[in-house]
């Protein structure tokens, strides 16, 4: 996998390098088009970050994994000229999480281990600006960065629970549960659910050649409190996520 990583990222290297002559890296003359469209496909990762063992001294061994993502969408960016534009998308993606705890009783005589696996659906908007250099005349290295808005438009959450006590007979019962909720917005989440918006921060790099096809990374981080909580305790959770993408540009 890695040789074939560094096979194209010596191919692109070797293809721009030959190209570059006689471009200019930064070119703010009038673009060829005001308006770009484009239709993408990203893959990746989400991560929902918690604080649950500062609020809970019960819980203890959690473990928040990033789990796989992706999702689709379209795009429209405005051109001001070769080097600066505003772009926007509109995206639907698909996302997933696990945490693995402990749970200790107060008196020590029962623990549960418990496992959460959520899996979630966002309508994702960035607004942000665009940067673009020449690296050569088929090749253009964008840098944006702006803000996101996300709507939840789905989601569930599977928790297992698995509980070892200890009776007054000094006898260890072992009892086993699930449980299948809503994701956003439902009280019977475990410990706690998720407001359906969330906003944060668009960050994204990426290439396009012959002003077609494109390729990039991208990360979103989450401003907002995400943790919908109907106790006393206020745990907080932010999103996070990271994209690769490719598309095309009519």
């Amino acid at each position: 996998m890695k040789k074939s990583i560094s096979a194209i990222l010596t191919l692109l290297l070797g293809i721009t390098t030959a190209a570059a002559a006689d471009v200019a890296f930064i070119d703010t003359g009038k673009s060829d088009r005001f308006i770009e469209i484009d239709v993408h496909a990203l893959v990746g990762g989400s991560y929902v970050t918690n604080n649950y063992t500062d609020i809970f001294p019960e819980i203890s061994d959690i473990n928040s994994s990033m789990r796989a993502a992706g999702g689709f969408g379209a795009g429209a960016k405005f051109n001001f000229n070769r080097f600066f534009a505003i772009g926007t998308e509109l995206n639907l993606t698909f996302n997933s999480t696990r945490i693995t705890f402990n749970v200790t009783a107060k008196d020590d005589r029962h623990l549960s281990d418990v496992y959460l696996r959520n899996s979630f659906r966002y309508f994702n908007i960035p607004v942000y600006a665009s940067f673009n250099f020449n690296l050569a005349d088929c090749v253009r290295w964008n840098v944006d960065c702006g803000l996101y808005y996300s709507y939840g438009s789905g989601g569930k959450q599977n928790a297992t629970i698995y509980t070892a006590s200890i009776n007054d007979l000094g006898q260890l019962i072992l009892d086993g549960s699930t449980a299948k909720t809503g994701y956003f917005n439902n009280s019977g989440s475990f410990i706690n659910s998720y407001h359906r918006s969330d906003i944060g921060l668009h960050i994204a790099t990426g290439l396009t050649f012959y002003n077609r096809v494109t390729v990039g990374v991208r990360t979103q981080a989450g401003f907002k409190n995400i943790a919908k909580t109907y106790g006393i305790s206020k745990p907080t959770c932010h999103n996070f996520n990271f994209f690769a993408t490719v598309g095309y540009i009519f």
